[in-house]
């Protein structure tokens, strides 16, 4: 009995330890940042995350099917219309080197294909398949919105509104421009005490939604300079999201492929075919060599953001209900 104990007691403070390390997801609402059409005037705060993603939803407002059946984002069971690439490790932000992911496997079969001279009918389709599978580039950033600075806090059955912290997703065109203001100004942004804030534009250009960022400037003093916005107590007191606890939820890559629409299913099964049939078989004969595959044009794509509008409020990635990019 004596042994039995020992290891509970261990156990539970394990465990005590463990949740006490944890932030708690349940008792917010209202933190993920969603830009607004025209200007927007937030303050980056502390180091970003790096993250790769696939949009793989239906968009109907854009009548495209998207990548997988409308079913699998619904019911209890349901996948995140955005998801981390498997091939992605967040914790180290870099690629892992595998091939787990389904999307990443469809960009490579469909980029095999185009460069196999294809008619126009399949120049098309694959084309379309090539960029909805391409993954995307984004950085999730703790933010404090100016406009609204108020998340929502739910104690027992009381919520309030309290400032806090959002978590923003910043493509890599607005990112461009932040990069530039770092450089432009010689300081971090970012930090608490020497930051400023900055203006990120949403705008609808003629093919997409479009993302620039410029730095707040003073206007009070002649010249205007760079507006420094450094962090007051209460902004400096209020818990900042761990980016890679709430933003890395991986989705199970069998999930994906179950939900995929049959005919991308089917060519995912036809490339595993010929993958299994071009792998030798050991011998103890001295083998022919493999042939070699024929390498995949290397195509410039443009680095967009695709206009998302039929995307949930909720981020995906943490693993709710429901961007360079």
């Amino acid at each position: 009995m004596g042994n039995v104990a020992e290891k509970m007691r261990k156990l539970r403070e394990r465990r005590a330890k463990e949740s006490s390390g944890k932030q708690n997801f349940s008792n917010l609402r209202d933190i993920y940042y969603d830009f607004e059409m025209g200007d927007n005037r937030v303050r980056l705060c502390g180091e970003f995350l790096e993250v790769r993603t696939h949009f793989i939803a239906p968009a109907p407002k854009r009548s495209d099917r998207g990548l997988c059946n409308s079913e699998a984002f619904k019911g209890d069971n349901r996948i995140p219309m955005v998801i981390n690439c498997p091939d992605w490790d967040i914790e180290n932000e870099v690629e892992k080197g595998t091939t787990d992911c389904p999307i990443c496997k469809l960009n490579k079969i469909a980029n095999s294909i185009l460069s196999d001279g294809p008619n126009e009918e399949e120049k098309d389709f694959f084309t379309k398949l090539r960029s909805q599978c391409r993954a995307r580039t984004a950085l999730k950033w703790n933010l404090l919105d100016r406009t609204n600075p108020y998340i929502t806090k739910k104690e027992g059955d009381t919520e309030e509104q309290v400032l806090g912290y959002k978590i923003a997703t910043i493509g890599m065109e607005a990112y461009d421009d932040i990069e530039g203001i770092f450089e432009q100004t010689g300081m971090d942004i970012s930090d608490d005490g020497e930051g400023v804030d900055i203006i990120i534009a949403k705008n609808k250009g003629k093919m997409r939604i479009e993302y620039s960022a410029k730095a707040a400037m003073d206007m009070s003093v002649k010249p205007p300079t760079v507006a420094m916005t450094p962090l007051t107590k209460e902004e400096l007191s209020a818990e900042r999201h761990r980016l890679k606890e709430r933003c890395g939820r991986q989705t199970d890559p069998s999930a994906v492929v179950d939900a995929l629409h049959p005919d991308l299913r089917e060519f995912l099964e036809l490339n595993d075919e010929e993958e299994d049939e071009a792998t030798p078989t050991p011998t103890t004969e001295k083998a022919a060599p493999a042939p070699t595959p024929k390498k995949a044009e290397k195509v410039s794509e443009p680095e967009d953001e695709p206009v998302y509008d039929d995307e949930d409020d909720d981020d995906p990635l943490a693993g709710t209900t429901q961007k360079k990019s």
